[in-house]
């Protein structure tokens, strides 16, 4: 087995030497990598709950409204008027948390995962 000599730090050319901020870094990454996982498994668990509690109050709603009278309230006045207006105001909120959404994740992702130089040592 061959052994290898370690250089002393000091006598590393001034890019080589650590600064200790590569592996700040290295842990900060390795721990926003944990968290995006975490996150996501989060809300994939957090839609698929919503979407249960929409399917059962759904099914609530059919069995004890009369289908006349969900078509009359969904069609006449200003009820019916209200409920589009909802409608397009969830959809821009849920546009805009989309956007959120995979904007942050792009950015951690290419923090995390982009390859950068060594820091240079100010110590000489």
């Amino acid at each position: 087995m061959e052994k290898t000599e370690k250089i002393p730090v000091n006598e590393l050319p001034p890019t080589a030497r650590p600064t200790g901020l590569e592996d700040v870094t290295r842990a900060v990454r390795g721990l926003l990598r944990t968290s995006r996982d975490l996150g996501e498994s989060t809300v994939d668990v957090a839609e698929r709950e919503l979407a249960m509690a929409i399917q059962v109050s759904a099914q609530i709603r059919d069995s004890t409204l009369s289908e006349k009278a969900l078509e009359r309230a969904r069609t006449e006045g200003v009820t019916a008027r209200l409920r589009q207006d909802a409608h397009q105001a969830v959809d821009i909120a849920a546009d805009l948390g989309s956007i959120l959404y995979t904007s942050g994740l792009d950015f951690l992702e290419r923090f995390a995962d982009e390859r950068r130089p060594p820091l240079p040592s100010d110590k000489g």
